[in-house]
C-alpha cells in the first residue's frame, strides 16, 4: 500500500467521523428544542396551577366574610372568569 492510498483511506475515515458527528449535533439539537418545548408547556401549568391557587384563596377568604350590600358583576374572557364586587364585610 502507498501513501497516496493511506491517506486516501484516513480521509473517507475522517468524512466519515465528520458525518457521524453531524448526525450526533443533529440529535443533540433536537433533543435540547423538545426538552425546551416541554418546559415552556410546564411554566404554563405552574402559572396555571398558581393563578389557581391564588383564586381559590381569594374565594374561600371571601367566602368566611359576612356580606352585606353586596353588587356584583362576573366578566369571561376565554379561560378566565372576572368577578367585581362592591362588598361591606365583615368577620363571623
Amino acid at each position: 500500500m502507498n501513501e497516496k492510498d493511506r491517506m486516501a483511506r484516513e480521509i473517507a475515515k475522517t468524512r466519515q467521523e465528520i458525518t457521524d458527528y453531524q448526525a450526533q449535533i443533529a440529535e443533540a439539537k433536537k433533543a435540547k428544542e423538545e426538552q425546551q418545548a416541554l418546559q415552556e408547556k410546564l411554566n404554563v401549568i405552574n402559572a396555571l396551577r398558581k393563578e389557581k391557587s391564588s383564586s381559590a384563596k381569594v374565594l374561600d377568604e371571601v367566602s368566611t366574610l359576612k356580606r352585606r350590600n353586596v353588587a356584583k358583576s362576573f366578566k369571561k374572557e376565554g379561560l378566565r372568569l372576572g368577578i367585581e364586587a362592591l362588598l361591606w364585610m365583615t368577620r363571623q
